[in-house]
């Protein structure tokens, strides 16, 4: 016999737990229910469904709370790979799975997972081994969450680059009639809902302030922000000594690019790449000589799926002519994690260090646990990251067909300038001089120039401010820069022409051409490695009928007698 008591008891606690799950029901009936599109039913029907209708709306019940509501109906596709047990999905192999599943966006094939999941068929052997995006939650993009990181270096670096890069940054130096890094800037801001932007390097904070400030004029839309380093971090441990920066807003993908390259920048293709494949990394590939390739970063990939399969930094030997360009795209959510994961590596593993012997000159090698022997937070995409990368099936990449080079040395800037010159000259850039006797296009003249009439111009030819061009001067395949001089007469040919520098009457200064696709601005002369474009450096004057050919000159050089192949120092 129970006692009131007793039953008062059990009724509240019955009434507790009906009331949790009335609470529950409640719950669920506020949350709106999925609308199915008109005749679901026939269309599910064609596709051979199976299941019972109890089920199927399981199905779908379970998916409305994994992914947006407008697109559930366009996966109902799922409905006809959920009705197999898991005795007939044994009969598929993977590619034949894999096969019947390729059509679906990967918000369908989480759709599939859920259904799977529903079955109790994930498990199975085939389902184990099949895509990785049935395995992981799948990113919803958005395209407003991008941001971008140029990496521009510092006062130690672009030593490769003098004497130009003695009076100004490399990032900074002018090709085309903007700076390097203008032209990276341009592209970003094409990119839809990209907002900001980071400069990351560690030059004085006030080397580009007026740029920033130049810049957003000229690209309202864009936050420009310049990230000092304390000291010189690598292209990934900049990254992530600013990591809070970046992922200020939780942006879901960044870009980063280096300052130092010339190309089209193909950004739009990039992240389109990257949104079709759920990628955690694109980067950009160019095809180049198999004698030039290891002399960069190699990518081997698949030529179907564009997965980068291996990736090595400037290999000993051959292993692909497709090469790393220096521009990428990152999930945000995956690079740090393996940026972090590199450093704790470098923290941790042994260091080689050598003890000379007195008894013979061999060397001893003793492991130490101890760090290694550069910092660890000083970590390079290139060498560090991206061969990681590969390891993860969701490293993509986008091989451009355009132009592209890095601009490393200083004669690199010729080249480029000839590259950016004919991107405007095709998109019928307003900027450009418009094509006459005197002009051979593509060619640019700042509005504060002075140019004679007679002088003939280009083709590939920018002049900067203030620089002025004498009667009858002929200028082809150069850079004439702020404030420079080219007397009446005188001949520039594949050359730069320094800050305030002059070139005398019927003088010649010229350079040699380089091979169409060459990546180098060296040539062999008397069997001598030798420039091939001619530099002068800041304040260089050459003289009156002077001839100089594929030198390099610093500043403040006063040329009065013929140099050929020599560094004037």
């Amino acid at each position: 016999m129970v006692s009131k008591s007793q039953t008062k008891s059990h009724g509240d606690h019955s009434q507790g737990i009906c009331g949790g799950r009335l609470r529950r029901r409640q719950q669920r009936e506020q949350t709106p229910a999925y609308s199915y599109p008109q005749n679901w039913q026939e269309q599910a029907g064609s596709l051979s469904c199976t299941l019972r209708a109890n089920k199927l709306h399981q199905t779908f019940q379970l998916a409305q709370r994994q992914t947006r509501l407008g697109e559930l109906f366009g996966f109902i596709l799922l409905s006809g790979i959920c009705p197999l047990e898991a005795r007939h999905l044994r009969r598929y192999n993977t590619s034949k799975f894999n096969s019947l599943i390729e059509p679906l966006s990967v918000t369908g094939l989480q759709i599939v997972r859920a259904a799977l999941l529903l079955q109790g068929l994930l498990q199975s052997t085939l389902i184990i081994s099949a895509p990785r995006m049935l395995q992981v939650p799948h990113r919803e993009h958005n395209l407003a969450s991008t941001k971008a990181v140029i990496l521009v270096g510092g006062p130690s670096r672009g030593t490769r680059f003098r004497p130009l890069s003695l009076d100004i940054p490399k990032p900074l130096f002018e090709v085309a009639g903007h700076p390097i890094i203008w032209h990276a800037l341009k592209a970003l801001a094409k990119v839809p809902g990209l907002r900001e932007v980071y400069l990351v390097g560690y030059y004085d904070e006030i080397v580009f302030r007026d740029f920033i400030k130049d810049s957003h004029k000229e690209f309202p839309h864009l936050r420009i922000q310049y990230l000092r380093e304390y000291q010189a971090l690598g292209t990934a441990g900049g990254l992530y000594h600013f990591r809070d920066a970046i992922l200020k807003g939780k942006p879901e993908r960044f870009f980063v690019l280096n300052a130092d390259v010339c190309c089209s920048f193909p950004l739009l293709e990039m992240l389109k790449l990257f949104e079709e494949k759920d990628a955690e990394a694109v980067i950009l590939g160019t095809r180049v000589s198999n004698e030039a390739a290891t002399n960069f970063g190699c990518i081997v990939s698949d030529s179907h799926t564009k997965r980068v399969l291996h990736y090595v930094e400037k290999p000993e030997s051959h292993i692909s002519n497709l090469i790393n360009c220096g521009v990428y795209l990152f999930a945000t959510e995956c690079i740090f994690p393996s940026i972090r994961s590199a450093i704790k590596r470098r923290t941790t593993r042994p260091r080689l260090v050598s003890y000379p012997s007195s008894e013979n000159l061999e060397s001893s090698f003793v492991a130490e646990q101890e760090e290694d022997a550069e910092k660890p937070e000083v970590l390079r995409l290139e060498q560090d990251i991206l061969s990681d990368l590969a390891d993860s099936n969701r490293f993509f990449v986008h091989e451009t067909k355009d132009f592209w080079r890095q601009i490393k040395t200083a004669g690199s800037a010729v080249p480029a300038n000839a590259l950016y010159l004919q991107k405007a000259f095709q998109a019928q850039s307003d900027e450009l001089t418009p094509p006459s006797a005197s002009i051979v296009p593509p060619v640019y003249i700042h509005p504060t120039a002075t140019v004679d009439p007679t002088a003939k111009l280009g083709p590939n030819v920018s002049i900067g401010p203030r620089a002025v061009i004498g009667a009858g001067a002929r200028v082809k395949e150069s850079i004439v820069l702020e404030d420079a001089e080219i007397k009446h007469d005188a001949c520039v040919l594949y050359s730069i022409i320094g800050w305030s520098s002059r070139v005398g009457a019927w003088a010649r200064v010229e350079g040699s051409p380089t091979p169409v696709g060459s990546h180098s601005t060296s040539i062999i002369k008397n069997g001598v490695k030798v420039q091939s474009i001619t530099i002068l450096g800041k304040e260089c004057v050459v003289g009156d009928e002077v001839r100089v050919q594929n030198c390099v000159c610093l500043p403040y050089k006063e040329l009065k007698r013929d140099v050929a192949n020599e560094v004037i120092m």
